[in-house]
Order: C-alpha cells, then sequence, then structure tokens
C-alpha cells in the first residue's frame, strides 16, 4: 500500500469540516482554545456522504473505532485519516505529492525527533499502526508535552490544522528533496526518525515514476536517491559464498557485517522504464514472552516458553535488524511468514515495534508459527483458529489473507496467506481481478507467500539445497500448495498462477529454512488463443535469522 497525500481525502475532511463548522455538530462561537469534542457519529455521517460505493462502516474504513461513542480522540482520528487515505491513495506517488510530504516533514521534525513522543503508544493500542503512519506522513504532530495524546480529545483546531497539512502548499525544489532525505536517512536509527526517514526515502523513489515529474528534477532526484542506496547499504568486500554472479539461480554472496544475499533479475513488461527493486526477508520468528504474557498467564504460551529455546528471548532482533537495514534503500520489502515464533502478546510486540514501526510501506504474509500458541510447548491451546487470526489481524498493517500493491508504475506485489498449503475463495477471486490488473497495465506480478507451491517438474523431484540450514533434498514436483490432491479453491488459486506466465514472473516463499531455486511448469494463451509452455522461477529463501549477520534475497525488476 502506498501512503500518499489524496485529494479525495482532503475532499473528504473538508466536507466533515464544513459540516462542523455550520453548527450541524457544534457551534463554533462556542468553542475555546482546546474547543468542544466533535461527535464521531457525524464525522462518520459526513464521511458517508463523500464516500461514492458504500458507507463508512461497511467498506470497513474505521478498522478498531468503536461506533458507539461519541467523543473523538487522536488515536481514532490517527485511525481515520489512515483509513481513508488507504482506500482513496492514488496507485502511485506524483511528484507534487512528495513534494508535500517533505513540506510536512519540515514542519513537523523538531518534535519527531524525540523518541518520548511516542511514551503512550504502546503495541497493544488498536491505533498504534495508523498513529505512527499519521506522524510520519506529516499529518498529526506529538503534543508539546512530549507524549502524543492517544487518548486526548480532538479539537474543532486540530481538525483544521489536519486539514491545512493536507492543502500542501509547499513549493519544495530537489535541493531540499536533498537536504530532507540526507537529514531523515542520516539518522541511522530504527526509532521515530529512521522510520520517517525511511518513508520519504521510499515515497521519492515511487514518485520517479511520476507522470508530471519534469525530467531534468527526476534526474536530479535520481542521483540523490541513488547516492543515499550506496551509502546506506554495506560497504568493503562482498564475497561468494556459494556459486558466481555468473549464475543467479546459484549464487549466495555476503559483505562483512552484511547479510548473506541472493540476487533475482527480472524482465519486467514496461522496458525503458525505472528498475524496481524489492527486498525479500523470510522467517523471522521473533521469540519472547513479556510482562503481558505472565500477566495473561495462558497456560498454551507459558508451556512453550518452557519448551521452546530456539530464539528465546527476542535473541533474533540483532539478527533482523542487520537484515533490515539492507532492506530499507530497495523500493518495498517483503516479509515472507514465520514473522512471529508463535502467538504471544511478546512476539507481537517485537512484530510491531521492529516490523512494522520500523518501516511503515512494509508488507508482511503470515506463515503458520503466527498462528499458532503452541511450539514445543505441552499444553493444548483451548482458543480457535479464528480467534487467533481474529488477534492478528487487529495488528497487521495491511489485510492478512491477500494483499497487493503496485510499485513504481511496473510492478504488482501480492502477498498471501497459504499455511498448510491452502488458499480460500476470496484469495482467488482477488488474483483474479489482480490478474486482469496486471494485463490490462502492463504489471509484471510477483506472488509472496510463506510456503512453496508444487511445481509438477519433473526434474524436481529430489532437489539439493543450494545453501542448507535445515531442510535437504526435497521434492517440489509433487508437494507444495497446489498438489494433485489440493482441494478445488487450492487448485483454482494454483491454476491462476500457473497459467499466467505472461504476467506472473515470480514466486517467492520461505519456510524451507534452506535456499532452493525451483522451476514451476507453466504457461500462458497469445491473444490469437495459441498456448505457450513456460517456466515460472520460484524463489525458496533459508531463514533470515541464520548465521549472524542474517539472510536476504534482492529482487530487481529492470
Amino acid at each position: 500500500m502506498k501512503h500518499t497525500v489524496s485529494p479525495r481525502l482532503v475532499l473528504a475532511f473538508g466536507i466533515v469540516l464544513a459540516t462542523m463548522v455550520n453548527g450541524q455538530v457544534f457551534d463554533r462561537r462556542n468553542v475555546g482554545r482546546t474547543g468542544m469534542e466533535p461527535s464521531l457519529a457525524g464525522m462518520v455521517a459526513c464521511l458517508d456522504k463523500s464516500i461514492q460505493g458504500g458507507s463508512v462502516a461497511s467498506l470497513g474504513l474505521l478498522g478498531k473505532v468503536d461506533m458507539t461513542n461519541n467523543e473523538l480522540t487522536r488515536g481514532q482520528m490517527a485511525q481515520i485519516l489512515h483509513a481513508v487515505e488507504k482506500r482513496f491513495q492514488p496507485d502511485r506517488v506524483t511528484f507534487d505529492e512528495l513534494r508535500r510530504l517533505l513540506g510536512n516533514l519540515e514542519e513537523t521534525k523538531g518534535t519527531l525527533g524525540a523518541e518520548k513522543a511516542f511514551s503512550d503508544v504502546g503495541y497493544r493500542n488498536p491505533n498504534s499502526h495508523a498513529i505512527y503512519c499519521s506522524v510520519a506522513w506529516g499529518l498529526i504532530c506529538p503534543r508539546e508535552s512530549g507524549v502524543f495524546g492517544v487518548d486526548d480529545k480532538v479539537s474543532q483546531q486540530e481538525l483544521e490544522e489536519v486539514l491545512r497539512r493536507f492543502s500542501g502548499d509547499s513549493s519544495l525544489a530537489v535541493d531540499r528533496v536533498s537536504d530532507a532525505v540526507a537529514y531523515w536517512c542520516g539518522a541511522g536509527n530504527l526509532g521515530i526518525a529512521g522510520m520517517v526517514g525511511l518513508n520519504v526515502y521510499k515515497q521519492a523513489r515511487e514518485a520517479l515514476a511520476a507522470k508530471d515529474m519534469p525530467k531534468e528534477l527526476g534526474g536530479a532526484l535520481r542521483k540523490i536517491l541513488d547516492e543515499a542506496r550506496r551509502a546506506g547499504r554495506p560497504q568493503g568486500q562482498r564475497a561468494d559464498v556459494v556459486g558466481t554472479k555468473d549464475d543467479l539461480k546459484t549464487w549466495i554472496s555476503r559483505w562483512d557485517e552484511g547479510p548473506f544475499l541472493r540476487e533475482v533479475n527480472i524482465k519486467g513488461l514496461k522496458p525503458n522504464t525505472e528498475p524496481v527493486e524489492i527486498v525479500q526477508v523470510t522467517d523471522t520468528h521473533y521469540n519472547l514472552v513479556n510482562k503481558d504474557d505472565e500477566l495473561e498467564n495462558n497456560p498454551s504460551v507459558m508451556s512453550t516458553r518452557q519448551y521452546r529455546r530456539w530464539l528465546r528471548n527476542g535473541t533474533s532482533v540483532p539478527t533482523i535488524r542487520n537484515v533490515l537495514k539492507f532492506a530499507r534503500h530497495s523500493d518495498q520489502t517483503v516479509v515472507t511468514g514465520d514473522v512471529l515464533d508463535y502467538l504471544s502478546w511478546g512476539c507481537l510486540q517485537l512484530t510491531v515495534e521492529e516490523l512494522f514501526w520500523t518501516d511503515i510501506t512494509i508488507l508482511a504474509c503470515l506463515g503458520g508459527h503466527d498462528v499458532t500458541r503452541v511450539m514445543q510447548g505441552k499444553v493444548p491451546d483451548p482458543t480457535s483458529r479464528e480467534s487467533r487470526l481474529d488477534i492478528i489481524a487487529t495488528y497487521w498493517p495491511h489485510d492478512i489473507f491477500y494483499e497487493s500493491k503496485v510499485v513504481k508504475d511496473k510492478v504488482l506485489l501480492v502477498t498471501m496467506f497459504n499455511d498448510l498449503g491452502r488458499y480460500s475463495q476470496s484469495q482467488a477471486d482477488a488474483l483474479k481481478a489482480d490478474l486482469e490488473r496486471a494485463r490490462r497495465d502492463n504489471l509484471a506480478i510477483l506472488i509472496f507467500q510463506h510456503e512453496p507451491i508444487c511445481t509438477r517438474n519433473p526434474a524436481e523431484k529430489s532437489v539439493m539445497p543450494i545453501r542448507r540450514n535445515d531442510t535437504e533434498a526435497w521434492n517440489f514436483c509433487d508437494n507444495g500448495a497446489g498438489k494433485p490432491n489440493s482441494n478445488a479453491t487450492t487448485l483454482q488459486v494454483y491454476e491462476l498462477i500457473v497459467k499466467n506466465a505472461d504476467v506472473v514472473k515470480g514466486v517467492f516463499c520461505g519456510h524451507m529454512h534452506s535456499d532452493y531455486y525451483t522451476e514451476i511448469i507453466a504457461s500462458y494463451q497469445k491473444p490469437n488463443g495459441e498456448t505457450v509452455q513456460t517456466t515460472i522461477p520460484q524463489i525458496v529463501s533459508t531463514g533470515s535469522v541464520y548465521d549472524r549477520v542474517g539472510h536476504a534475497v534482492r529482487i530487481v525488476v529492470e
């Protein structure tokens, strides 16, 4: 999902503010500096009128906002800003929108530098991710008191301030873009400044695809960002670990302190346009039991803590930080499952703080570990799978079953949840729509999921890993999602992938904890009806948690 300021959001909030000012919600003449509190019900009613195609509630725009409460808190307003922006954002950022974002950041630079501004925003707060996004976009500022004020009531004055930020009258030139990128990307830490810097950097990368960018400004911006990328990547000698760069299928390399790295080059459907770089991270296995878990005293979690010793007490954090330090300078980071080692409040805390608050544009699909509390523990979990998925969905930054995103008007990234090798009908419907969109707009599709799919390739009945951390020889021909005895819905998704190889250009997954290269038997139809037989590369990556410095896959779509 792309975090840009949408003109429709300005219109929506304009209608809201106009309604309030006209006295339909409260009388402005009676509002002092702190202001009377606007009615959430009135705000929602106004938003309903501004949205075509359904009500706010039916579109799911308000997430976890309590619709029965007549008062609007700052946290709830952040959630509304986040939800409406996600609904109305364009497919790509324009250069003008980038300049507007940078203008907002210039205004909020001072307050954003203080980590204590978020001392009252915890991972258990359902609005936490929306708050981080809204602050990074420059829509909402922390309080002068040094906290965000998540439960403070919103005044009319603050609503007007939000609208003023949306109006974005800044006319920053590229030299100011350079200053902002240098300032924020130079922060170096994974706190507030680093998170905002990452957002600026990726918005600027995205802006290079904008049609409204003058050529000379595009060239200057490209130079600035390329220099920032080089400065932020590992320095020193890069050494071969397995193979050589002459054969990318089997090449693994690393720097002294950089992650082990696999390289994948894919030919896109729009030649002579900006390349797109995606970094895949997988199997982060955050493992922690925190004070919330101890207070809850869930017997399944307590038993898992006793018996599950791998990566316990958050020991995977330094390794994954090292991987993310490399990934943050790409156009998009995607995490392919087993993010949590098991479902505890501590594992969820690390996920939110280390991933979602570090990179607010990140995509992350689920794996089997994410939805279980029993991981080598001896006590069964009496709760339902659905209840555990509900907990995960509350804190995930996007849909947990299916999410797609266009990057630089060139690549359509799809993330799917496919634990136990299964897909759902809603995933099939969403993928079918995205295939139609990709073919219409000449977008290359990359599929990201946790478990590999069945290749049905007779040559792959015993594939050895390129480099092993766990599994050894594996039969990809007959195993994986879409194997012949899969259910009808799973086979439907499988066929949508393998029979549209003209737009589906790669499948990327983890799960195996070893590195493999496989090729899925695939096909596509030409406009004249002729069927073309081909293959789709499937990159199976080892866990990013291994070998102290970690592992990543760098994908470049030319």
